[in-house]
């Protein structure tokens, strides 16, 4: 009995981790380059549960525009094109959370912040596609 069928989709699911991973790392890399410092873990911490809820509608995006099959991943151009596609939508999903969702929120949206993490974690999947 192989992997496959005990656990199917462990594949996909695998490729949804890294992408998380990816995720918080881009989220890392963007405070770290916007500070011009390696960002300390309260600043870290500060900013990583609301961008953890933002991540999880990112996965939904990634997964409903097939960029977590298998089968689409075996031509280069098809992630290409699934990436550009996720990045707009993704960049309007975490601005809606920080300025619909949140407007209460103390401290101003991180607007470069977002951007920033949109740019490194689209071009980061690429690289772990």
């Amino acid at each position: 009995m192989t992997i496959d069928k005990l656990l199917p989709g462990w594949r996909e699911a695998v490729l949804a981790l890294g992408d998380s991973i990816l995720f918080v790392a881009a989220l890392w890399l963007a405070l770290s380059l916007r500070h011009i410092h390696i960002v300390d873990a309260d600043n870290f911490l500060r900013h990583a549960f609301p961008f953890s809820l933002i991540f999880c509608g990112w996965l939904a995006v990634f997964h409903g525009l097939g960029l977590h099959d298998l089968r689409q991943l075996h031509v280069l151009t098809s992630a290409v094109s699934g990436l550009l596609v996720a990045a707009p939508i993704n960049l309007a999903l975490g601005m809606s959370f920080f300025y619909l969702l949140v407007p209460e929120a103390p401290a101003p949206p991180p607007k470069t912040h977002l951007l920033l993490t949109v740019l490194l974690a689209h071009g980061l999947a690429l690289a772990w596609r």
